[in-house]
């Protein structure tokens, strides 16, 4: 069950969260600071899925990417407006 702070309670032994993949096998995670750090977490899953499944267990991490989310919206919009009007080959894209 999960606690108030939205995970399943357990950590590992550095205090970060632990999950089990569907054979069995215990993972510990903990945030990756470095892009050698995220390879070796991305090795302890089967395919990305897996691993993509485990992250979106963490509810702060939802949160966090519904923020990035809303507030990049009306600049992914812009983006999108400005790439169709040099599609249409309007001059005036620099309005």
């Amino acid at each position: 069950m999960d606690d108030e702070n939205g995970d399943d309670g357990e950590d590992d032994a550095d205090g970060g969260p632990s999950a089990s993949q569907s054979d069995g096998k215990k993972i510990n995670f903990s945030k990756p600071q470095t892009r050698a750090e995220y390879n070796k977490l991305m090795q302890q899953f089967a395919n990305t899925l897996h691993l993509v499944a485990h992250l979106y267990h963490d509810r702060s991490l939802q949160d966090s990417l519904r923020l990035v989310a809303s507030f990049t919206q009306p600049y992914l919009n812009e983006y999108v407006e400005t790439l169709q009007r040099q599609k249409s080959g309007q001059v005036g894209t620099l309005d």
